[in-house]
């Protein structure tokens, strides 16, 4: 069995991008309305987790995030 070593972390949001977008994902986390899981993860109201960012540090590998409407067209592909 071959092993390929991971280089890079890919992150997509199940969000579309923009500050609309933004505010409607702090208003479901205030509300504790079903928003995007990664959102969560990765964010609290007022901006990136301190345990995220820990843990991103603990990868040891660049982490790239996307939003559902801003991947580069090979991610979609690959993903859909």
């Amino acid at each position: 069995m071959s092993t390929h070593p991971i280089d890079q972390l890919v992150l997509v949001y199940n969000a579309d991008a923009g500050l609309a977008s933004a505010l409607q994902d702090s208003a479901k986390k205030l509300f504790q309305l079903n928003g995007c899981t990664l959102c969560s993860i990765t964010h609290g109201v007022a901006g990136e987790r301190t345990e995220w960012k820990e843990c991103k540090a603990a990868f040891g590998v660049p982490v790239a995030y996307f939003h559902r409407d801003d991947m580069p067209d090979d991610l979609r592909a690959a993903t859909s």
